[in-house]
């Protein structure tokens, strides 16, 4: 159903949905809403299946699961998304959230998690990932000289972000500039 309801954002917004995801933190959220909150394993069983339910339907493939929590059969997402839908996994811990933020999706939201940890995070995220590119929020100017020496060769700016500014802060940190096709402020 989420792979559903995000496919007719993309339509709505002309393309330009994005889908964030994560096991969840918080249980009066869950229980205000009438869904178990369930345990920290559960929950992060729980976003792995997911992922591996939803990611194949936005690429238009048929997918059939039969796991622990969830169950598909030949599950299809017609009509698709009109291009291709950035997943965003949230969350900061090292051995789960980021292991699957490095298998599944395309950007990792750090929120919340404090400055001085980033680089951490993101070291743990480029071992996991073993790709050399980062997607980076501007307003994370703090953590520049980080990426350099964490090995990235090429770093995307937000695609909301001001060109120029964009363009300024990757030379910064010695990236090539590349505007995220598909996406428009």
């Amino acid at each position: 159903l989420l792979a559903k309801t995000i496919t007719a954002l993309d339509h709505v917004s002309g393309g330009r949905a994005t889908l964030g995801i994560g096991a969840g933190w918080f249980e009066l959220e869950h229980t205000s809403l009438g869904f178990e909150f369930g345990t920290f394993t559960d929950r992060f069983e729980k976003l792995e299946e997911s992922l591996q339910i939803i990611i194949p339907l936005l690429n238009g493939e048929r997918v059939t699961l039969d796991g622990k929590h969830y169950q598909v059969s030949d599950a299809v997402n017609v009509p698709g998304p009109l291009s291709k839908i950035p997943i965003m996994v949230g969350g900061a811990g090292e051995k789960k959230t980021l292991r699957m933020a490095a298998q599944y999706a395309d950007e990792s939201n750090l929120s919340g998690t404090p400055v001085d940890l980033i680089p951490t995070k993101l070291e743990a995220l480029a071992i996991k990932r073993n790709v050399p590119t980062l997607t980076l929020e501007l307003d994370r100017d703090a953590l520049l000289p980080y990426y350099e020496r964490l090995g990235y060769r090429e770093v995307s700016a937000d695609p909301h972000a001001d060109d120029v500014e964009a363009r300024r802060l990757v030379k910064q940190v010695g990236g090539t500039w590349q505007r995220q096709p598909g996406r428009t402020a």
